[in-house]
């Protein structure tokens, strides 16, 4: 099959076609593209007349772009794209593809993106949708569904944009890298370029940098879906990116320097670093999806997997509270956020369904996961604020970050709805009723903020004024913020610490009351896309007679 793959790599392919082919015999077979909606694509000069910006404004949007820190995806190198724009401006446009043109248009939405707003729900009327949109049309000018030279990396750079727009997870975006990574699969990027193919260095470390970057936004936009990966592990051995500048190496290049080291805060770094952490978290989604029931050995295996990458996190992208990252830059702090929410939400996933059957232990390790998962965002939630540390960058609460939350949250909810039921398993390292509530009360709050934006948010934000309402018997617990609240989320507490002795599989409940006492619907959703199948009944969830009965069943 290598042979054959490489022998295809190698002979004259659609690489080289031009964006439209001729149609045979006068007229395209629309039959075979009919379902893609592709009647008439624009040309190139439409596109390039009706959208694109006069030369200042353009230089003014990639200098925004590769100004920048976590927004960009380090598979479009700085200075090889600068040339190639040069090119382009001086004439030489009927050259440009249209794969080429829609990253060039991607690179201008988000640059436009990110000079405009605040956060997704403020862009829609903005240049940033029309880039957009010119990166659509090229999309289709260059047959995207075509396997061809930077159709790959068009297709991941417009999933990239489609993604910013929106706080709530997007089909239409999971469709689209599932064709990238078709392609990229078919250019063989899936294989590393010192064993596979024939490539110069400066091409074979920016196929490094493509798939690795492809491989976590299949990873994170399926979980998003709750779908299975696109891409398998198994299936590939392509190496992680080097820690090096753009400015680092160039197509010039005979052999690449050595990286700098990971104590050097490169916008590559935590890219890097988030690929080590990957293959853990895509494993234990796996595991969470499957229709079987893990042991207490497989799942502790996957909990020592996660700790163990945890632990290879460098320390100056090691997550602090913003309070304490004051004289950080905003990338270098977002971040470790997102490394942080990585780590966390894999463990999280992987116990709550035990959680739910009664594993002491996983109880602790997914309720810690889940405090620790709200207590971070609502701290940059907090710093997003108008005269926030952060409010520069407040667009990046994306939909990856809400995802995270929301489940955070849920989680929290959940636990409190079944706590009551739980009294034999209460454990001195549990959070108490009292803070998860106090944390809740600050989730609520940026349910509320975000509710316009999303749908999704709406619904949580509902879950939780039940659940505080049913806590409020307990607490007195109201929804109206306090001091304590604000103030308790710079407190880190330890997460994640296993407990001898506390782990019970498998669970027995013979002796539990059947009347319901231990009888709950949360076990078994499918399993992590907890959002489309959790909380969209909101009456359901509470309705503790549906829930016993979806338990026995899963029993």
């Amino acid at each position: 099959m290598d042979s054959i793959h490489q022998l295809r790599l190698e002979l004259p392919n659609t690489i080289d076609e031009p964006d439209v082919e001729e149609p045979i015999n006068g007229r395209e077979d629309m039959v075979d593209h009919f379902i893609l909606g592709l009647p008439v694509p624009l040309s190139k000069d439409t596109i390039l007349s009706r959208y694109m910006p006069s030369q200042k404004e353009a230089e003014q949007l990639l200098g925004t772009y590769f100004g920048g820190g976590t927004f960009i995806q380090p598979f479009i190198h700085a200075q090889q794209f600068q040339r190639e724009y040069h090119t382009f401006q001086h004439g030489q446009f009927h050259t440009a593809s249209g794969f080429w043109l829609s990253i060039l248009f991607s690179i201008f939405s988000i640059a436009a993106f990110v000079r405009e707003g605040t956060g997704p729900e403020e862009t829609a009327h903005k240049s940033s949708h029309k880039f957009h949109t010119a990166a659509g049309q090229c999309l289709v000018l260059g047959r995207y569904y075509d396997t061809r030279q930077n159709a790959p990396e068009a297709l991941l750079l417009y999933a990239h944009c489609k993604g910013l727009r929106s706080l709530d997870p997007s089909r239409e975006c999971g469709a689209i890298v599932c064709m990238a990574v078709r392609h990229a699969y078919e250019l063989g990027y899936h294989r590393d370029p010192d064993n596979f193919g024939r490539f110069t260095v400066f091409e074979g470390e920016m196929r490094r940098r493509f798939w690795a970057c492809c491989k976590q936004v299949d990873t994170m936009v399926s979980f998003q879906l709750g779908l299975p990966n696109n891409i398998i592990l198994d299936n590939c051995d392509t190496k992680s990116p080097l820690n090096l500048l753009d400015s680092d190496f160039n197509s010039d290049v005979q052999i690449l320097p050595q990286p700098r080291p990971e104590s050097e805060p490169t916008p590559i770094l935590w890219f890097i670093v988030k690929d080590r952490l990957m293959p853990v978290f895509a494993r234990i989604c796996q595991a969470v999806l499957s229709l079987r029931l893990k042991s207490e050995i497989q799942v502790m295996e996957l909990d020592a997997e996660a700790r163990k990458a945890y632990a290879t996190i460098p320390d100056i992208l090691r997550w602090r509270p913003v309070s304490e990252s004051i004289t950080d830059p905003s990338f270098l702090i977002m971040s470790r956020l997102f490394l942080e929410l990585l780590y966390l939400k894999g463990l999280c996933i992987l116990h709550l369904r035990y959680m739910v059957r009664g594993s002491a232990n996983c109880i602790l390790q997914c309720i810690q996961a889940a405090c620790s998962i709200v207590r971070s965002i609502a701290d940059i939630h907090y710093a997003f604020r108008p005269d926030g540390h952060l409010q520069a960058v407040s667009w990046m609460f994306n939909n990856y970050v809400m995802t995270d939350f929301l489940l955070g949250a849920s989680t929290l909810c959940l636990h409190v709805n079944l706590d009551h039921r739980r009294r034999a398993y209460r454990n001195p390292m549990m959070p108490t009723l009292e803070e998860i509530s106090l944390l809740l009360k600050r989730a609520h709050s940026i349910c509320v903020d975000k509710s316009l934006s999303s749908t999704n948010a709406k619904k949580v934000g509902q879950a939780i004024e039940r659940t505080l309402e049913s806590a409020q018997s307990n607490l007195s617990v109201s929804l109206q913020p306090t001091a304590a609240s604000v103030t308790e989320s710079q407190q880190q507490p330890t997460i994640g610490i296993p407990v001898p002795g506390l782990t019970d599989w498998p669970i027995d409940y013979t002796d539990r009351d059947s009347s319901s006492e231990y009888q709950f619907t949360f076990s078994d959703l499918d399993p992590f896309n907890f959002i489309s199948n959790g909380f969209i009944d909101i009456e359901q969830f509470y309705n503790t007679d549906t829930f016993a009965e979806d338990f026995n069943v899963a029993r």
